[in-house]
């Protein structure tokens, strides 16, 4: 098993985690600026942002399934998780 931090979840585990919290932190930051872009009139800029937040949707979408389908198999480090999440 991998190791674990003091957390008690393996270290790709907890990596799945943060990649996935900083990718929607990064979809809500992308967010304010196609807003500001669309202020701006700058529909390139708003198409680009736009196309970075649904890639960034799939990744999260990808980092979400890997995650959870670790965590059943109990690669966590943790002893897994029953199918209520528990």
């Amino acid at each position: 098993m991998a190791d674990t931090d003091e957390t008690g979840f393996s270290d790709a585990s907890y990596a799945l985690v943060s990649v996935l919290y900083h990718t929607l932190q990064g979809i809500e930051v992308a967010e304010a600026y196609v807003e500001d872009a669309e202020d701006a009139d700058d529909e390139e800029l708003a198409a680009f942002l736009r196309e970075v937040m649904a890639e960034d949707r799939r990744r999260a979408a990808r980092a979400k399934a890997l995650l959870l389908r670790r965590l059943r198999e109990g690669d966590d480090g943790a002893g897994g998780i029953d199918s209520d999440g528990t």
